[in-house]
Formats: structure tokens, sequence, C-alpha cells
């Protein structure tokens, strides 16, 4: 475990920072609903730059490292295939422009990706990725605690953080593989346990502040698989065999538990059993997907078009996606 990065580093942690927050910046936000289409426009613009910009650096840091791909390698050509078919949705898609900057967005994103892998070894690469959310999640907290008005949901979920993220559900869900993360580090000396200490106290209060009912559960089991599969390597070797059959037996029964009071634990999280009209939503997008099983709607190429007027007219709100990512995979791409 390295808690020194070097300039390279520092580089790449800047530009994963950016695209796990989705490209947002709060204090640049337009504040909704009652932003003019004069901020939009502006808005737009200022996201363009940025992104430019970090594909510049995306390029700078790959030149730098005289990084080239191995197209050798199944997994990278399946990956670029899919970028590639990806981009060329644009070819069918109701909103040709965004279909290709989001291809294109994916195709480098992607292509950086495997830079990552191939140029950091795995103790590395995890310390690169502890960097990345230790540095969001104390972003996270100075904008919940110093600025309020944009670190803090006020509209559909009173109080709950969202810190520089665009939703709670976002910030919940980034802290939860954090928290994953924080268990698997091995420090070696004090100051590697005092960082991964505060690492995992920063990730997993905001998990809890994040008031996302989906990240509590997460989080929890998350929990308590590493400290149950930590008593299990502790044990002599005869002793297992007989503990992994118990350990077997109580999850099936914990699952039986589950279903058997399903509802009783979606109103205890504060959810009802459409998930928050989730059920609903996934019911009319797939009768939607039905329609272009082939190639899908385009990248970017459903929402807030004229398809996807039924979806609205069905769950009665406005979703800006599926909530479910193979559904929205299989609505924008296709089978």
């Amino acid at each position: 475990m390295r808690l020194k990065l070097t300039s390279e580093e520092i580089g790449c942690v800047c530009i994963v920072l950016y695209f796990g927050t989705q490209g947002y910046i709060p204090i640049l936000m337009p504040r909704m609903p009652l932003a003019t289409a004069t901020q939009m426009n502006t808005q737009h613009g200022i996201n363009h730059v940025l992104l430019l910009l970090i594909w510049g650096g995306i390029f700078l840091s790959m030149l730098k490292a005289r990084f080239s791909l191995r197209l050798d390698l199944l997994t990278v050509r399946v990956a670029l295939a899919y970028c590639l078919f990806a981009t060329c949705s644009t070819l069918w898609s109701s909103v040709p422009a965004s279909s290709f900057s989001g291809g294109a967005s994916l195709t480098i994103s992607t292509i950086f990706a495997i830079f990552l892998v191939s140029r950091f070894p795995g103790e590395r690469l995890l310390s690169l990725f502890s960097w990345v959310i230790m540095v969001l999640a104390i972003l996270c907290a100075l904008f919940a605690l110093a600025l309020p008005r944009y670190g803090i949901d006020h509209a559909a979920h009173i109080g709950a953080w969202q810190g520089i993220c665009p939703q709670k559900n976002t910030l919940g869900l980034v802290m939860v593989l954090g928290t994953g993360l924080g268990l698997s580090l091995r420090p070696a000396t004090f100051i590697q346990r005092a960082w991964k200490s505060a690492f995992l106290l920063l990730c997993i209060g905001e998990v809890v502040l994040s008031q996302s009912r989906e990240a509590w559960a997460v989080c929890a089991l998350i929990l308590f698989t590493h400290f149950a599969l930590g008593l299990y390597s502790r044990l002599v070797l005869p002793s297992r065999g007989p503990a992994l059959i118990v350990i077997a037996l109580g999850a099936l029964a914990g699952c039986v538990a589950i279903a058997a009071s399903f509802a009783s634990i979606l109103k205890l999280l504060g959810r009802d059993p459409t998930l928050t009209g989730r059920t609903i939503l996934w019911q009319a997008v797939l009768k939607q997907c039905r329609n272009h099983l082939v190639g899908g709607y385009g990248l970017g190429g459903f929402w807030a078009t004229g398809d996807s007027f039924p979806v609205y007219a069905t769950t009665h709100w406005v979703p800006t996606s599926a909530h479910n990512g193979f559904l929205e995979c299989l609505l924008e791409l296709g089978s």
C-alpha cells in the first residue's frame, strides 16, 4: 500500500475523479428548475471545454507513458468493439450529436481504463483509487458542511448529503465502492493504518448521511461478508468444512426470510413494493425496448425525446434513465 503519489498518478486521480462524478461541478451548475435557456447553453459550453481538457490530459498521460493498446487481448478487442458499436448508433439515433459525443467519450474513457490497468500493478492501482475516493469524500464533506446549498439535497430528499455528486444515490454508490476498497487495503505502517481507518470512517459515514437505503443495505452486506470471511479464515483447517456448511445454511435461511418478509423490509427501509416507482418504470422501459430490439434507440437517443413520452405517461414522472444499467444498455444499444 503506497500513499505517496507521483505527478502522473496525481493527474490520473484528477481524471478518474472527473469521470467518477460524471463531470458534475455543483458551483457551475444553474439552479434547477429555474434555469434559463442562456444558463443551460453556458453550462453545456463549460462542460464541453472541461471534457476536451480531460481528453487532452488522457492523451498526454498515455503519450508520456508510451502506451499502446494490446489488441491481441480478447478483452480489449471486445471492449473497443462495444465502444465502436455505441458510436455507430449515431446513424440511427434520433439525437445523433448526443450519440456521437457519448460514443467518443465512452471510447476514450474505456481506453483510459485499459491504460490504468496496464500501467499500474494491482496494489498500486488500489492505492490510486483509494486516493480518488478519499479526495471525493473530503470534497463532499466540505460542500455539505460549508456549502450546504450545493452539498445537501433541498428538494426530493431534504437533508440527504450529495456533496459534489449529482444526487444522493450517486454519493452512496461511490462510498459503498470505497468501503469495499478500503477493506481490501493492506496497511503495513502506522500511517497507513491511520489512513485506512480515516478512509473507512469517511466512506461509511457518507453512506449513512446520503440516506440512500440501497447503499445502506449493500454496505451492511459488504461489512458482514468481510467480517464473516475474517472469522472463517481464522478457523483451523478441520473446522472449516462444518463452518462452511453452517454459513451456507444460514445464508439460505436468510434468503428465505428476506423473500418471505420482503414487503416489511421495504417498509422498514422507507420503500414501497414498487421500489419508489422503479418496477413500474422498468416495465414501461421493457415495453419500449421491444420496439427496437436490434440496435436500440442509439446511445443517449431515448430520454427527452418523443420515444420516451409513453414511459413518462406510464410512470407519471420524468425519469432521465432506466435506473437499471442492464435495461439502459438494452434500451440504447439493443440486444
